[in-house]
């Protein structure tokens, strides 16, 4: 007498899953067909609102699925997988996260390195045109830092993050 009730629960349970995932994977396939220009854009703006916090994934999955697709975007198709893997890793794809070791952004960039290495004007040829990467907010910015982590690893490959994931 009781199984029915409970086998009812567990069909709508179900379905309510599934289609859950079915609306995440339309916003996900929608995401991946932006332009690159919408897609930063869209980045930034996501980035002022639905970002919750400094910790590790403290960020919407909204946010966390355009940060993806940035560095997916932004990364070569031989190391994205290792690089999206890592921003994971570290931030949990949250633009804004802080460690408690002084590490700041998608790939937890060390605030002590940059100022020695990066700081002092550096010129950046971003895809959008060419900048001074003068201020550390712009760490936050998660087209700015996808960037940056993109010519961190073109320079010294993922050595910095351990090599592996």
């Amino acid at each position: 007498m009781l199984r029915k009730p409970i086998l009812t629960i567990l069909v709508v349970v179900a379905m309510s899953l599934l289609a859950s995932g079915v609306g995440q994977a339309a916003q996900a396939d929608r995401i991946s067909h932006l332009p690159l220009k919408v897609l930063k854009k869209e980045s930034r703006k996501v980035a002022k609102r639905q970002v919750y916090g400094t910790c590790w994934g403290c960020a919407s999955r909204y946010m966390r699925r355009l940060q993806e697709e940035l560095i997916l975007r932004y990364f070569p198709s031989w190391n994205e997988g290792l690089a999206l893997c890592i921003a994971h890793r570290e931030s949990g794809l949250n633009p804004h996260a802080i460690s408690r070791t002084n590490d700041h952004g998608v790939a937890q960039l060390n605030r002590p390195t940059w100022d020695s290495r990066w700081n002092p004007r550096v010129l950046y040829a971003h895809p959008g045109g060419l900048g001074i990467a003068t201020d550390w907010r712009k760490i936050y910015d998660p087209v700015y830092s996808t960037w940056l982590y993109r010519y961190m690893v073109s320079l010294k490959g993922f050595g910095p993050w351990g090599n592996h994931c």
